[in-house]
């Protein structure tokens, strides 16, 4: 994805470096989740895990694709069929990566309505995947059904907040939130290369939050087996 934002020279490496972390971490709070669904057999954990499982592997596509652009592309600027041939695999992967990011997006809001119809979720996805097939912007419109995925689901932890005043309520509130704030700025890095840096430090934060909140969590929920 490198050829669609405008990124800092001095960042190139350490985008891939976090996306490969972020890949990590999404992926061990998959796990956490999972783990505190087979203690409390809530299914919101197992919802939470499946899409962060989802969010996990947008993450190690992106990774893969942008650590590809990084090796080949120098290699391949003096000929024009490799250059093309990498375009195709951007293009690719871009699509795999928005796919598979928006479907664990709409799992979690998926997870907020309390709602065990299926039917729900399969609609809430194809009406993304419509809305970004057919606009003439596709990475805008993927960023803006994003934020708007993201602030319901914050919309969402914030009520539970002011309702409960549970300390890992608000965490998962800020830690979405943080995900909202990244969004923001990745959407304007596709126009000035610095919002591309704060979207990736957003980002790290926000998951790390949810990492974190996920074990304590499960520490709980094992006390209270």
């Amino acid at each position: 994805m490198h050829t669609v934002f405008l990124v800092p020279n001095w960042f190139l490496g350490y985008d891939v470096f976090l996306e490969f972390t972020f890949a990590a971490i999404t992926l061990l709070a998959s796990i956490m989740a999972f783990k505190v669904y087979s203690i409390s057999g809530q299914p919101q954990a197992r919802l939470f895990g499946a899409g962060f499982l989802l969010i996990s592997l947008s993450y190690l596509v992106q990774a893969v694709l942008n650590l590809f652009i990084l090796t080949e592309i120098n290699e391949a600027i003096d000929n024009v069929i490799e250059l093309v041939t990498i375009t195709q695999v951007n293009g690719m992967g871009v699509w795999t990566h928005m796919i598979l990011f928006l479907s664990g997006l709409a799992m979690l809001t998926y997870m907020t309505l309390n709602s065990r119809n299926w039917r729900l979720y399969v609609l809430t996805l194809a009406l993304l995947m419509v809305a970004v097939w057919l606009s003439s912007s596709r990475l805008y419109a993927f960023y803006i059904l994003s934020m708007v995925l993201l602030a319901f689901t914050a919309l969402h932890y914030l009520l539970n907040f002011l309702l409960h005043k549970r300390v890992q309520t608000f965490i998962v509130f800020l830690a979405f939130l943080l995900l909202l704030f990244g969004s923001v700025h990745f959407t304007l890095s596709l126009v000035h290369s610095v919002e591309y840096v704060i979207g990736h430090l957003a980002a790290l934060v926000a998951y790390t939050l949810i990492l974190i909140n996920l074990v304590m969590v499960w520490k709980h929920e094992q006390e209270k087996g």
